[in-house]
């Protein structure tokens, strides 16, 4: 009877310990799935901001005029008419 009852307490404590194992498997390749966005996160943003300034450096005059407000033209045209 004890003997049946160890081999119980054993077979329960390998699949506890088994499950925990697997628990900690999961968790690291979660953790590591979160720090792969974050970098890639990080490296789409700096190559956006990157790709922006290269096309504001492109821009012809009359399309960054464009992009200027209109109360910034108008003042703009105001003092190239007063010189």
């Amino acid at each position: 009877m004890k003997l049946e009852q160890h081999k119980k307490s054993v077979s329960l404590m390998s699949e506890l310990e088994y499950s925990a194992h697997i628990l900690a498997l999961r968790n690291s390749r979660y953790e590591e799935k979160i720090i792969h966005k974050k970098k890639a996160a990080k490296s789409s943003k700096s190559k956006s901001s990157t790709a922006r300034s290269r096309s504001m450096r492109k821009m012809t005059t009359k399309e960054l005029a464009s992009t200027v407000s209109k109360e910034a033209r108008e003042a703009l045209m105001k003092e190239l008419m007063s010189k």
